[in-house]
C-alpha cells in the first residue's frame, strides 16, 4: 500500500512539475496568442503571385477569404506548438485536405493546366515564398516558438520558416506531390518529389526530394551555401508514432488545463 501511495505521489509531482514547466515554458495561452497574432492582420482578401514556368511566366490572382472562427478553432487546439520528447518536429501539423489549402491548389492547377508537374510544384513554392510574408514567431504569436497550422498561417498570412515549409507540404499534398520536411540546424526547409526538378536533392526510398526554400526567391532545387553544407533530419508528414503523439495530446490538454486554473 506504500508503495502504491509512493508511486501516485511521484506520478502526481512529475504531472504537476510538467504542468510548471509548460505554463513557464508557453507563458500565453491560446487566447494570448490569438490576440498576438491577430495585431498583424492586414485584412486583405488577395494574394497575388508568379514563377517562371517552361512557357514564359504565369502570374496567379486569388480571394481568398480565411474566416475568423476557423483561425480562432485552430488555435484553440490541444497540442504542444513546439519540440517536445513527444513532438520532435512539426510533421503533424501538415494538412493537405484544409478546404483552404485545397482552394490555393485548385487555382494553381487551373493557372498551369497543359504544363508539367514542375510548374505546378513551382507555383506553390512561389505562392508560399511572395504570398506568404516572413516574420518570426516572437512578433507573431508573442513567444520564441509556435508551430502553425496552414489555416493560421493563412489567415495571419505570415509565418517563420517552419510554418511555411509545413504550409508548402501541405499545398503540394493537395495537388498530389509527395513532399517531406528538413530540418536543418534553426532552420526548416521542404523537399518535393517532382518530376523535371533538378538540382539540390535528397534520397529516401530510392525517389529523389528536391529541396524548397521557403523563406526566400529561389527556384526548386536551389539552395544556399550554409544549408548545402549540413546533413538535415528528414521528417516525413504522417509517420509521428502513435503513442508519442496520444502523449502529446494529454500533456497539451493538461497544460492548457493548468492554465485555465491558475488563470493565466
Amino acid at each position: 500500500m506504500r508503495a502504491v501511495t509512493a508511486f501516485a505521489a511521484l506520478t502526481l509531482l512529475t504531472l504537476l512539475s510538467f504542468g510548471y514547466a509548460a505554463v513557464v515554458a508557453l507563458p500565453e495561452t491560446p487566447d494570448d496568442a490569438a490576440v498576438s497574432a491577430e495585431s498583424i492582420v492586414t485584412g486583405s482578401d488577395a494574394f497575388v503571385w508568379s514563377c517562371s514556368t517552361s512557357d514564359g511566366v504565369r502570374r496567379f490572382a486569388m480571394e481568398l477569404s480565411v474566416d475568423r472562427e476557423d483561425f480562432i478553432t485552430s488555435m484553440h487546439r490541444d497540442v504542444l506548438r513546439c519540440g517536445s520528447v513527444f513532438a520532435p518536429s512539426p510533421s503533424s501539423f501538415i494538412d493537405p485536405d484544409d478546404r483552404y489549402v485545397r482552394e490555393i491548389a485548385s487555382i494553381i492547377e487551373r493557372g498551369t493546366e497543359g504544363l508539367p508537374d514542375i510548374a505546378r510544384a513551382q507555383a506553390a513554392l512561389a505562392f508560399v515564398q511572395s504570398a506568404i510574408g516572413y516574420a518570426k514567431d516572437s512578433a507573431v504569436y508573442g513567444q520564441n516558438e509556435f508551430w502553425a497550422y496552414p489555416v493560421e498561417t493563412l489567415y495571419l498570412r505570415s509565418g517563420d520558416c517552419e510554418d511555411k515549409s509545413i504550409l508548402l507540404c501541405s499545398i503540394f499534398g493537395a495537388l498530389g506531390f509527395d513532399s517531406i520536411l528538413l530540418d536543418f540546424e534553426g532552420h526548416m526547409a521542404a523537399a518535393v518529389d517532382v518530376e523535371g526538378a533538378k538540382g539540390a536533392h535528397y534520397t529516401l526510398d530510392g525517389r529523389a526530394y528536391y529541396y524548397c526554400e521557403t523563406t526566400g526567391i529561389m527556384s526548386i532545387g536551389h539552395i544556399s551555401p550554409e544549408f548545402s553544407r549540413q546533413v538535415p533530419v528528414i521528417r516525413i508528414p504522417g509517420s509521428d508514432p502513435i503513442i508519442p503523439s496520444a502523449l502529446n495530446f494529454g500533456f497539451a490538454w493538461y497544460r492548457s488545463a493548468v492554465q485555465k486554473v491558475l488563470g493565466i
